[in-house]
């Protein structure tokens, strides 16, 4: 019974996880690759996130930037992606802006990139749509195994071990310093151009936005570092080179995941059935403790999955660890809100701040010598009523012999059976738990196995040993971006696809680059041109819609209004002429206009995409502000009922009362008229693309659904393929009614 049940833990348990993340659609959870780059990660027991969350709670930075939704608008081809699961997407990588055949709109918060470790290997990985596999192996990989940790990223997750975890995050904390840093220079030269900060204030907010979303990041790694079961030294290295290949860093991921501790994933396996998997180190017991750092007596800890313990009242059962990981990452929020040029408001008076938040007090901390030897092997309980402790120790038969199937099994390669790797697994294990026996018997409150004292695993040595430059072949690029190639591989690539999928946030970078006859194909005159070929070919829809997009986004960035150098209202000066490098070397567009012209409307008509206006127009509204709503898969969310008197004009629904605007649900809206007669017509729009992961904003033609006098509309909102649940502003306009 026992090598029946010890199978089956072993083949779920697989690689050694984190404080959990999540990605679903509806209640199911997401496809591994490109599915979960296209979905929110928000749902329950997305631990990082609620971390990140607290932390923004506590330390007084400001909730706008480093918690609430942004859109970022990429331009991309109108092309797929086989994701690996059968299906096909359309991509997210971005394409130079000329180049625009789709706009896609991707919604997210700092706070989920806390997770993005657990999704994806890198940024620029998500800014891609997770499209490719950046482990670089031989031949082909689906993308949806390439992003499974079961499969392939649990394999090279040392980095969310210590000491690994601290050059992680200390890096990516680096490059949200950084970002921020470049947040202030913005601000810094709109005022000292003679500018009102507030007039481009959603450029400023971009660039803290994607400064919190690296600093999210870096989090993942210090949370991490703040789990028991991560305050080990794993043997491993992120870079699958390391090791002989990729099935010998499964078996040995696998094995560290035993250590790990594997309730958080068993208990559902098998405690149907009666069993109680109580499996240090993650779950809380009388032997897991730890010496946090540069105080010398131990504590009391838990990690992954025992999160909500941790928060409730305030830390009340696991005081020092609440403290050191609250202060830690308190600490270093303010100082990326610092480095942007904002004073962060009270920390919360529990905390400290303190010195260094990638030192030694908030990454020396290590579990005891007691609590490694409770963590090698598998502890669980048998159902009533006999109740008895079962103990799988890592060098029992079972073990030595199920483990390496199980690793064979999931990578789908028999080589981790092979009878001499076998017998060299059955030979290490034996000396690591021998080993660990002792020290912990001799010194159970040392910390020397969890700091590299334990032996090596079939030739694969501690984690310190492989904390090197850089950190991973697929690690994100070194700033600037966009920028010139670095040690990190495709470090301009990477960084191209940053800069581009947040160009917002670059607006600096971007005005900088833009210049007539540009070698690299950033003109605004080739993006008004792509406009031109497209109408020219009577090429309209998608197509047209995202070249007119990126010329209109880039064109308002540098637009004078008048007619040339001579002739222009320079009390309307542009963004680039506020925060570019050089102001005189801007490349700036020309358009005539008068006082009440918006920049927006005089930037379609630069770039020849004004749509006809919306003469008188005649507005009833029916959402008047964006919102995120709870529900279901297939749930309505929003239902309301208007009037709406039809004159005979043209009837739109748009974002905008004015009749402009491209609104959208997540997912579908109905709208269902009762005409004066009593007939009914319905409107029935799937924003969504069939549940493709991309939300379209559009700005919808409805006169065919009224007739002349009053008109009673009922419109719903729903919530058609799970997951997120959210709605524009819209109203129903008349035009020259």
């Amino acid at each position: 019974m026992i090598r029946g049940v010890a199978l089956a833990l072993l083949v779920v348990a697989s690689t050694a996880g984190a404080y959990d993340s999540r990605c679903y659609v509806g209640t199911e959870a997401c496809h591994d690759g490109p599915q979960a780059a296209r979905n929110r990660w928000i749902g329950p027991s997305d631990e990082h996130r609620q971390l990140w969350e607290a932390t923004v709670a506590r330390s007084g930075v400001r909730a706008d930037l480093a918690s609430n939704d942004f859109t970022l608008d990429v331009f991309a081809a109108d092309d797929v992606v086989a994701e690996g699961t059968g299906q096909s997407i359309p991509t997210l990588t971005p394409v130079a802006f000329d180049d625009a055949e789709r706009a896609h709109p991707r919604t997210m918060s700092a706070a989920e990139f806390a997770q993005l470790p657990d999704f994806g290997y890198a940024l620029w990985d998500w800014a891609t749509g997770f499209e490719t596999c950046p482990l670089g192996l031989p031949g082909p990989t689906p993308l949806d195994a390439c992003h499974a940790f079961k499969t392939h990223m649990g394999a090279v997750n040392s980095n969310h071990f210590l000491p690994q975890a601290q050059a992680f995050y200390a890096y990516y904390h680096r490059l949200a310093l950084g970002r921020a840093a470049a947040c202030k220079t913005m601000k810094d030269r709109i005022v000292a151009r003679g500018g009102q900060v507030s007039a481009f204030q959603s450029f400023v907010d971009a660039c803290g936005q994607e400064a919190f979303v690296l600093e999210a990041i870096g989090h993942h790694f210090l949370q991490d570092a703040w789990s028991t079961g991560h305050m080990w030294e794993r043997w491993g290295s992120p870079d699958v080179v390391d090791f002989t290949d990729l099935p010998q860093a499964l078996l040995i991921a696998m094995t560290s995941g035993l250590i790990h501790g594997a309730r958080g994933v068993l208990q559902d396996a098998i405690g149907f059935a009666g069993f109680d998997v109580n499996d240090p180190l993650c779950a809380p017991g009388s032997r897991v403790r730890f010496i946090p750092g540069p105080i010398t007596a131990t504590v009391a800890g838990l990690g992954d999955f025992y999160l909500g313990q941790l928060l409730a009242q305030a830390g009340a059962a696991f005081p020092a660890q609440f403290f050191q990981l609250f202060s830690c990452a308190a600490t270093s929020m303010r100082q990326v809100a610092r480095a942007m040029g904002d004073e962060p408001g009270a920390l919360d008076p529990a905390l400290i701040e303190v010195d260094d938040p990638a030192g030694s007090a908030c990454f020396a901390q290590r579990v005891t010598n007691d609590a490694m030897a409770s963590g090698i092997g598998l502890d669980m309980t048998s159902p009533p009523p006999l109740n008895t402790s079962i103990r799988l120790e890592l060098n029992s038969v079972a073990v030595t012999q199920l483990v390496p199937l199980a690793s064979a099994a999931t990578g789908a390669d028999l080589q981790n059976v092979n009878p001499i790797l076998v017998a060299k697994y059955v030979f290490d294990l034996s000396r690591i738990v021998t080993y660990a026996r002792l020290r912990s018997f001799f010194a159970p409150d040392g910390t020397d196995l969890a700091r590299g004292g334990l032996p090596s695993l079939l030739g694969i040595d501690r984690n310190s040993v492989y904390v090197q430059q850089p950190l991973a072949p697929y690690v994100d690029p070194p700033l600037p971006w966009p920028g010139s190639p670095a040690p990190a591989n495709d470090a301009a690539t990477r960084a191209l696809a940053l800069a581009r999928t947040f160009h917002a946030a670059h607006a600096i970078d971007w005005c900088n680059r833009f210049r007539e006859g540009a070698a690299d194909g950033n003109d605004l005159e080739l993006l008004r041109a792509n406009v031109h070929v497209l109408q020219a070919s009577g090429i309209g829809g998608a197509d047209l819609d995202a070249a007119c997009d990126a010329c209109q986004t880039f064109v308002s960035r540098s637009l004078r209004v008048g007619t040339d150098e001579s002739d222009y209202d320079t009390t309307r000066e542009p963004l680039c002429f506020h925060i570019a490098d050089n102001p005189a070397g801007v490349q700036y567009a020309f358009q005539d206009g008068t006082a009440s012209d918006t920049i927006a409307a005089l930037a379609a008509q630069h770039c020849d995409c004004q749509a006809a206006p919306c003469q008188s127009p005649v507005a009833v509204t029916i959402h008047d502000h964006f919102e995120r709503f709870t529900a279901g898969a297939g749930e309505i969310f929003f239902d309301t009922t208007v009037q709406f008197t039809f004159s005979g004009g043209t009837v739109l629904l748009a974002e905008d009362p004015d009749g402009t605007g491209n609104a959208f649900v997540d997912d579908e809206i109905l709208v269902t008229v009762t005409h004066p007669d009593q007939t009914t017509a319905t409107f029935d729009h799937d924003y969504s693309n069939g549940c493709s992961g991309s939300i379209t904003h559009t700005n919808s033609d409805v006169t065919a659904f009224f007739q002349p006098g009053v008109n009673q509309v009922r419109v719903q909102f729903k919530n058609t393929c799970g997951g997120n649940a959210s709605a524009d502003s819209m109203s129903l306009v008349e035009c020259g009614g």
